[in-house]
């Protein structure tokens, strides 16, 4: 097993995780890492570059074709987002028969759908601090705090904060009950900040099987790491 340094430079915490022999170490924000450069690096980002001007590490770009990532059919236009795309490739590779649903709740929240034929797509929706944050565009409106959880109170609200808080918690649980209701889903992971709310949400809304690892894309880098390193490019 390997040594390396997986960086996730995403859009508002980026951070790099430290595998010891295969095994996740730690987790650390970028700025505040020391980089070892005795150990191979490796980066997916979404964030800006010039957080990694410094870094010496590989480039994942150069391995996306039109229709694949390595050797992961892609479905999608050529826009997909790094992070979506090498979690994706995780799912991909633990090859689980049956669809699968990755959830990565982060500034947006992404749905992407992946089985043994490969990554076939899916949504962005406003991550659940963005759908907050949205209000104070408005005139004296606030912008709160994200919710512990998405338990719903469906009295009619007498407050503005219950306002918003319970039209983010319906806003996001719908899309959710449809996709669940509209696709075969086998399995789904989570990842991202505000996955454990999702998680606590499915324990009612699916029946299957439920992965929640905040640290997903640090796996997932790692996962690719392994298929460099065992195909020699």
């Amino acid at each position: 097993m390997y040594n390396l340094q997986s960086i996730d430079n995403g859009n508002s915490h980026p951070h790099v995780g430290l595998f010891e022999k295969g095994e996740l170490k730690s987790v650390t924000p970028l700025a505040q890492f020391q980089f070892d450069q005795q150990i191979d690096a490796i980066a997916s980002s979404v964030g800006p570059s010039k957080n990694l001007q410094s870094i010496s590490y590989i480039d994942l770009r150069p391995y996306r074709k039109e229709e694949s990532f390595l050797d992961m059919p892609v479905d999608y236009e050529m826009t997909l987002g790094e992070d979506r795309l090498h979690q994706a490739y995780y799912i991909f590779k633990k090859a689980h028969p049956g669809l699968s649903l990755l959830i990565d709740a982060g500034t947006f929240t992404t749905v992407d759908f992946i089985d043994e034929s490969g990554m076939k797509g899916g949504y962005i929706f406003p991550g659940v601090q963005t759908f907050l944050n949205s209000y104070s565009r408005g005139d004296k409106l606030p912008s709160l705090a994200s919710a512990d959880n998405f338990t719903i109170d469906f009295d009619i609200p007498h407050s503005t904060n219950a306002a918003i808080e319970n039209a983010m918690k319906i806003s996001q649980l719908s899309w959710l009950e449809k996709i669940l209701s509209s696709h075969p889903i086998e399995q789904i992971y989570l990842s991202g900040g505000h996955g454990s709310l999702f998680s606590k949400a499915l324990e009612d809304l699916f029946k299957g099987n439920v992965i929640f690892e905040k640290n997903l894309i640090h796996f997932s880098l790692y996962e690719i790491y392994l298929y460099l390193k065992n195909n020699n490019i």
